[in-house]
C-alpha cells in the first residue's frame, strides 16, 4: 500500500520537501515505512508540464522528465523491461551519474523497441548521458494522464535552468515529492500520529514561514499520483456513468414496453401451453430465455461498437505538447461489467410479464380471451410511457445545460483575439543553449519571422493567455505593509517582446508599450493588467508607480502602461493579476512565438518550421489556434 508524504502549510498548499527534510523523514519513519523514495518533476520548481530535450543522432525531441532516487523503482516493486535501473550509489551527488532510463512507450515509438539502444550515449539538454535501462511496459510514471518518458538520477536535476548546485543540501530548496510503502499491520491512524510527531521535530530543525500544518500522508489514487488537491476524475466518471445509466434506463423502458405488449398478446398462447401441461416455471424460463437472447445480442453489438469507438478515439492525434496517455484498450473487466448490466437489464425488463404469467390465472385468460386484463395492461403501459418521458426530459435538460455551457465558453471574454494566430513554442534549454545563445537565437527568429510574406506582426512571450506556463511571484509594493501570517501581494508574470499586445489584440488602456530601448541596460519597467491596477492602486493611475520582487528588492520596476485583462488560465471567474516585463530585461529559456498573418496558420506553420530549423534552434511544438 502506497502513501504520498507531504507537508501542507495553511493557505499555501505546499506539498514539496527539501532533500535534507526528506532524509530526516526517511530516517525517523523506518518503523512505519518499509521504503521511501524521492522524486522531482522535470522543470524548474517542480513544474509537472516542463520538458527537456533528448538528442539522439543530432535529432532533439522533447521528453517529459522525472528525477528519481536510486530506490524509486524498487519501492514500487518494478523490474526493467531491458537493461537496469539506478544503482544504490547513483543520484546522491549533484551532476554525477549521467544516466537515463526511458519509458517503454517512448522506447517503442522513437526507437522501435531496439534493444541496442541500451548502453548508448546520448545527450539531455546538451549534456552527455547514457541510456542504461527501459521502464516496464504499462508504467506511466507518477503523474496522472501525462506519461513520464525519461527518468534521471536526482543529482542530475542541476541540468534544469536556474537550479542551484546546492539543491541537495539547501533546506530552503523545496522541490522534492516523496512517496512510501507502508509496512504491513500499520494502521493509518498510527502512521499519521507518528508523522505528526516527526513533522514537529522537523519544523524545529528546518523552520518554515507562516502557519504550518502537520506532516501527513495521503493515499495514492489512480490513474497516477494526485497530490493534496482535488481529484476531478471520480466526479467526471460519476457524471458519465449517470448519463450512461439514464440512456440505459430509457432503452430498457422502450424494450420493456415492447415486451409487455408482446407478452399480453401471447397470453392465449401461454394459456394453451399451461392447459397442455406446461408448468409456470417452464413458461417463465421461456420468457426469460427470450429476453436474455435479445439482451446478449444487444450486448454483443454494443461491445463491437465500443471497440470500434475506442480504436477511433485512440487514432485521434492529441493536440498537446505533453505526452498525454488515454488508455482506451478493451479489458475483461469492461466485458464483465457490460455482460452483467445486460443480464440485469434483461431480467428487469421481463419482471412484469414474468410476474403476470406466474401469478395469473391462465385458464380464465383462455376462457375470456384476455379481455379482463385490458385495464391492467393499459395502466402498466401508461406507467412505462410516463417513465420514458421523464427519462427523455432529464436527458434533454442535461443536454441543454451542456450546450449552454459550450456556448458560454465560445462567447467567453478572453481579452484578446485568437483568430488567425499561430503559436510556436521553443525551448532553448533542450539543446543546452546558454543565455547568450538563447537571446541571439530568439532575436534572429523574431526578425526573420517578421520578414515572412503575409506576416502582419510577430512577438515572443514566456507565458501566453490560456497557457499552462504562467509563473507567479510575490511582490513588494510601496504603501502596502507586510502583515505576518497574511499572504504577500502576488501576480503572474510574462516576459514579452515589443508588438506582443498588438499581435494578440490586447488593448492598451494607459501609458505606452515596450520599445527596443527597454533592454538589459535600461531601468526595469513593466506593463500591468487592469486587475492588478484595481487591486493594488484602486482609483489611482498606476503609471509611474513601482513595485519590486522579494528576490530583487533593490531594483524596483516602474509601471509604464496598463492593458486590458486577458484569460491566462481559467475561462471564468476573476481575472488573474498579471504584469509583463520586456523580454530583453528578463530572459526565459522557454518562449512562445506568436504570429498573426493574413495566411492561414496551417499554411504558415511549415514555412516557420523550416525557418526555425535553418537557424539550428531547439525542437519546437506547434499549437495552432482556430483560424
Amino acid at each position: 500500500m502506497h502513501f504520498l508524504v507531504f507537508s501542507r502549510p495553511v493557505g499555501n498548499n505546499e506539498d514539496q520537501l527539501s532533500y535534507p527534510e526528506f532524509t530526516e523523514i526517511q530516517k525517523q519513519t523506518t518503523d512505519i515505512f518499509s521504503g521511501m523514495t524521492p522524486f522531482i518533476f522535470g522543470g524548474l520548481e517542480g513544474a509537472q508540464n516542463a520538458q527537456n530535450g533528448l538528442t539522439v543522432d543530432n535529432v532533439t525531441q522533447p521528453v517529459q522528465t522525472v528525477y528519481i532516487g536510486s530506490n524509486f523503482f524498487p519501492v514500487l516493486g518494478l523490474a526493467p523491461a531491458a537493461g537496469r535501473f539506478l544503482l544504490s550509489t547513483e543520484g546522491k551527488t549533484v551532476g554525477a551519474d549521467p544516466v537515463v532510463i526511458l519509458s517503454y512507450n517512448y522506447w517503442q515509438t522513437r526507437f522501435s523497441g531496439n534493444p541496442t539502444i541500451v548502453g548508448r550515449a546520448v545527450s539531455m539538454n546538451g549534456r552527455p548521458v547514457t541510456i542504461v535501462g527501459i521502464a516496464p511496459k504499462g508504467f506511466l510514471g507518477p503523474t496522472p494522464l501525462v506519461e513520464a518518458q525519461a527518468y534521471l538520477p536526482l543529482g542530475m536535476y542541476c541540468i534544469e535552468q536556474g537550479v542551484a548546485n546546492d539543491f541537495l543540501s539547501n533546506p530552503k530548496t523545496r522541490s522534492i515529492v516523496a512517496f512510501a510503502r507502508i509496512k504491513p499491520h500499520t494502521t493509518t491512524a498510527q502512521m499519521q500520529s507518528e508523522l505528526a510527531v516527526v513533522g514537529r521535530r522537523l519544523l524545529k530543525e528546518y523552520p518554515r514561514e507562516g502557519t504550518i500544518g502537520d506532516l501527513r500522508a495521503n493515499r495514492l489514487r489512480p490513474p497516477g499520483l494526485v497530490g493534496g488537491g482535488v481529484n476531478p476524475l471520480p466526479k467526471l466518471a460519476a457524471l458519465f456513468l449517470i448519463l450512461a445509466a439514464l440512456v440505459l434506463a430509457l432503452a430498457c423502458v422502450n424494450v420493456a414496453n415492447l415486451f409487455l405488449v408482446r407478452t399480453f398478446g401471447r397470453q392465449r398462447e401461454m394459456a394453451v401451453r399451461a392447459a397442455l401441461g406446461a408448468a409456470n416455471s417452464r413458461l417463465v424460463c421461456q420468457l426469460l430465455t427470450e429476453s436474455l437472447v435479445v439482451a446478449a445480442l444487444g450486448c454483443a453489438v454494443g461491445i463491437l461498437l465500443g471497440l470500434g469507438a475506442t480504436r477511433l478515439l485512440s487514432s485521434v492525434p492529441m493536440q498537446s505538447e505533453l505526452p498525454i496517455v488515454l488508455d482506451f484498450e478493451f479489458n475483461w473487466h469492461a466485458f464483465l461489467y457490460a455482460f452483467l448490466v445486460a443480464a440485469a437489464s434483461a431480467i428487469l425488463v421481463m419482471l412484469v410479464p414474468v410476474l403476470r404469467v406466474w401469478r395469473g390465472n391462465l385458464n380464465d385468460i383462455l376462457h375470456e380471451g384476455g379481455r379482463a386484463s385490458t385495464g391492467t395492461r393499459q395502466r402498466l403501459r401508461a406507467v412505462l410511457v410516463a417513465g420514458e418521458v421523464a427519462a427523455c426530459l432529464t436527458l434533454l435538460v442535461i443536454s441543454g445545460l451542456f450546450v449552454r455551457s459550450l456556448r458560454g465558453v465560445q462567447r467567453a471574454d478572453l481579452g484578446f483575439n485568437p483568430q488567425a494566430v499561430l503559436n510556436l513554442t521553443l525551448d532553448a534549454n533542450e539543446i543546452g543553449y546558454t543565455e547568450a545563445q538563447g537571446r541571439a537565437f530568439y532575436s534572429a527568429i523574431l526578425e526573420r519571422t517578421r520578414a515572412l510574406p503575409g506576416v502582419q506582426s510577430a512577438s515572443l512571450a514566456s507565458a501566453i493567455p490560456l497557457g499552462d506556463n504562467a509563473p507567479g511571484s510575490d511582490l513588494v509594493i510601496p504603501g502596502i505593509p507586510e502583515n505576518p501570517g497574511q499572504p504577500a501581494p502576488h501576480a503572474l508574470y510574462s516576459a514579452v517582446s515589443s508588438d506582443f499586445f498588438q499581435t494578440l489584440g490586447i488593448i492598451l488602456i494607459r501609458g505606452h508599450d515596450f520599445t527596443a530601448a527597454d533592454n538589459a541596460g535600461s531601468a526595469p519597467v513593466a506593463v500591468i493588467n487592469q486587475a492588478m491596477a484595481e487591486r493594488y492602486w484602486p482609483g489611482q493611475n498606476p503609471v509611474g508607480r513601482s513595485f519590486a520582487t522579494p528576490t530583487d528588492p533593490k531594483h524596483p520596476v516602474t509601471i509604464m502602461g496598463v492593458v486590458r485583462n486577458v484569460r491566462m488560465g481559467e475561462l471564468f471567474g476573476p481575472f488573474d493579476l498579471v504584469y509583463y516585463r520586456p523580454i530583453m530585461q528578463r530572459y526565459e529559456g522557454v518562449e512562445t512565438l506568436q504570429i498573426r498573418s493574413v495566411r492561414s496558420p496551417q499554411e504558415l506553420q511549415t514555412e516557420v518550421r523550416n525557418l526555425v530549423q535553418s537557424l539550428s534552434p531547439p525542437p519546437c511544438r506547434f499549437m495552432v489556434s482556430a483560424p
